[in-house]
């Protein structure tokens, strides 16, 4: 076979090789990008939480009820409240910005309380 440039092994090499490379680039730069994505999507819900502040105005407790008066400096679709320590929560929706609320439970003894929001992952807690 003079005068053939490449052997019939070496182009079927170099395909293989081509194929294998696009598919590990393809691959590698989707990863890069929901790398990406996700970081960009933490950084958002760090950034809108870092702006809301709920606080605890005062903790009233009487006869195994507990009462809980709360503002939050935005408006909010929902808010759960919850006591460590049992399995209890109190849920309350439409929570408008700057105004005071409260919630009454019926619990005895608890460890703490904490006010969760959709907004954060993180809760904000009483003591």
């Amino acid at each position: 076979m003079k005068g053939q440039m490449f052997k019939p092994g070496t182009v079927a090499l170099v395909i293989f090789i081509a194929i294998v490379g696009y598919m590990s680039y393809t691959l590698v730069s989707g990863n890069v990008n929901e790398i990406g994505e996700t970081a960009s999507d933490e950084r958002e819900a760090a950034m809108d939480c870092s702006e809301l502040d709920v606080n605890f105005v005062e903790v009233d407790e009487k006869d195994r009820n507990v009462t809980v008066f709360f503002r939050s400096s935005d408006d909010l679709s929902g808010i759960s409240i919850g006591f460590e320590g049992l399995n209890t929560t109190r849920t309350m929706t439409d929570i408008q910005a700057n105004t005071i609320y409260n919630a009454t439970v019926n619990v005895s003894e608890y460890d703490n309380i904490y006010i969760e929001t959709a907004r954060c992952p993180d809760a904000y807690r009483w003591r």
